[in-house]
C-alpha cells in the first residue's frame, strides 16, 4: 500500500517537473554512437523503451510527432514517360510496374520535392516524420538511462535534515540514428538526440520532484558547508524530513532520477522534431537519524 502511493506521487511530480525544468542543452563532447540494431524488417522497429510512470511512451500516428504532417499524393503533372520523370525535382527512375502510380510528398500542403512511384498493394512512401518515428521507437531502447552518482553514495543512509546531492554521470554527448525509406533508399531521415533536462524525484511522501540544472549537482568537500551547496540555484539537492524504517514506513524512500532526450531529424524534405524520450534510473533512499548523548560533567 505505501509503495502505491509513492509510484502514484512520483508520477504526478516527475510529469510536472520534467515539463517545467529549463532546457539546458550542453555542447557535445563526444560521439555516442548507439548499439547496433538488426536491419528493420517490419514498418516500425520497436525497440525495449521505458516510460514514465503514468504516462506513456505512445508517440501518436506516424507523421504527427511534433514535425510538419506530411503526405503522399499521387502526381498530376504532365510529360512523365514509362521511363523517367522529364521536368521533375528529384528522377524517380524507371516506372517498376504498368499499376504503378507517381506519387510526391507534400507537407503542410508544401510540394517537397520529393518524388516517387507507388505500386498499389504495397506500402505507400513514408514522410520524413514517419521515417523519425521509426528511430525514435529504436532509440526508446537505445538511450541509456542515468548513471548517477549521490552523496551520500548508493546504499548508504542518508542523515535526516542534512542535504543529500545527485548527478549524472553520462549526461554529455549525443546519439544519432537514421533511417532510409526501404522505397527510395536515397532518401534518408538523421536523428539527433540530446539531453535536455534532469528531474530527481527523492520519494518521501509529499516532495515533489526536484528540477536539476545541467547534470546535477557533485557535493565538493571543499565547496562551502552542504547547505550553502544546496542553496545554489538549480542544485540537485534534497534534505530528507522523515526517517524510514520506523513507525510503519518503509525501509527506503522508492526515489528515481529522470533524463529527458530532446529528438530532432532532418531530412532532403525538411527538419522537424520528435516526442521526448525520458529515461529513468532508480534511486532507493534509506534516512537516518544522528542522535547524541549528553553525560553530565559531574
Amino acid at each position: 500500500m505505501r509503495r502505491r502511493w509513492a509510484l502514484a506521487a512520483l508520477a504526478l511530480a516527475v510529469a510536472v517537473a520534467l515539463a517545467g525544468a529549463p532546457s539546458r542543452v550542453r555542447p557535445a563532447q563526444a560521439q555516442v554512437e548507439p548499439p547496433e540494431q538488426p536491419p528493420c524488417t517490419s514498418d516500425y522497429c520497436l525497440g525495449d523503451g521505458e516510460e514514465i510512470p503514468g504516462e506513456g511512451p505512445d508517440p501518436g500516428p506516424p507523421g504527427e510527432g511534433g514535425g510538419p504532417r506530411c503526405t503522399s499524393v499521387p502526381f498530376g503533372g504532365s510529360g512523365v514517360g514509362d521511363g523517367v520523370g522529364l521536368g521533375l525535382p528529384n528522377n524517380p527512375g524507371p516506372k517498376p510496374s504498368p499499376d504503378s502510380v507517381l506519387m510526391y510528398v507534400e507537407c503542410e500542403g508544401e510540394a517537397t520535392g520529393r518524388v516517387v512511384w507507388w505500386t498499389p498493394g504495397e506500402p505507400q512512401p513514408l514522410s520524413p516524420a514517419d521515417l523519425g518515428q521509426i528511430v525514435r521507437a529504436r532509440l526508446e531502447g537505445n538511450l541509456p538511462p542515468p548513471e548517477v552518482t549521490s552523496s551520500p553514495p548508493v546504499g548508504v543512509a542518508a542523515i535526516l535534515g542534512f542535504p543529500s546531492f545527485v548527478s549524472v554521470d553520462n549526461w554529455s554527448g549525443t546519439v544519432t540514428d537514421r533511417e532510409c525509406d526501404p522505397t527510395v533508399p536515397t532518401f534518408c531521415v538523421g536523428v539527433v538526440a540530446e539531453p535536455s533536462s534532469l528531474a530527481w524525484l527523492p520519494g518521501e511522501p509529499g516532495v515533489e520532484a526536484v528540477p536539476c540544472a545541467g547534470s546535477g549537482t557533485r557535493f565538493d568537500p571543499a565547496g562551502g558547508t552542504p547547505d550553502e551547496q544546496a542553496a545554489v540555484d538549480g542544485a540537485c539537492a534534497h534534505a530528507y524530513r522523515l526517517r524510514t524504517g520506523v513507525l510503519d514506513r518503509p525501509d527506503v524512500w522508492p526515489g528515481a532520477v529522470f533524463v529527458r532526450w530532446q529528438l530532432t531529424y532532418t531530412s532532403p524534405a525538411g527538419d522537424g522534431t520528435l516526442p521526448d524520450v525520458v529515461k529513468s534510473t532508480a534511486l532507493e533512499r534509506a534516512v537516518d537519524e544522528v542522535q547524541t548523548v549528553v553525560e553530565s560533567a559531574g
